[in-house]
């Protein structure tokens, strides 16, 4: 049995990407959404570039045919959050956790046990936990057991 939520924590945590220099190695954080953390205790006391959360999966419950196997797609939404400081540019880091994200997925599309596709985002820019400006992308992940 898999546990999407995990498994797509897992694949993702291995995606990376640089700051504005294009050198510099951004500091990423993943991590499951609804903890206690704020957002300003992330980025300034703690000095991440950009904040990733990966939400409980939701069920499609899908049988188109009778004797057919059933399989029910999960969506588990992936949040990054960036947001402007020195040397860091919040839509720069957008674009670049987009392409990032999207390459990590494709590589890590079929596995043994699984099928995972990136159909939907979501950008936003609001002010949020008391920060001025906050870019969010939300990210649908549909896993589904192969």
């Amino acid at each position: 049995m898999s546990f999407p939520k995990e498994q797509v924590k897992n694949i993702i945590s291995t995606t990376t990407t640089t700051i504005d220099d294009d050198a510099t190695p951004a500091f990423i954080i993943y991590m499951y959404a609804g903890g206690p953390e704020t957002l300003k205790w992330l980025f300034y006391v703690l000095g991440f570039d950009v904040v990733v959360t990966v939400d409980d999966p939701t069920v499609a419950n899908r049988r188109w045919i009778q004797d057919v196997p059933e399989h029910h797609p999960e969506a588990v939404e992936v949040v990054v959050t960036t947001i402007d400081k020195a040397g860091v540019t919040g839509t720069k880091m957008q674009e670049k956790m987009r392409a990032a994200l999207r390459a990590t997925v494709e590589a890590s599309a079929h596995g043994a046990n699984y099928i995972l596709r990136m159909p939907d985002e979501r950008p936003q820019s609001r002010r949020k936990g008391g920060l001025d400006r906050v870019w969010e992308t939300r990210y649908t992940i549909t896993w589904m057991d192969a």
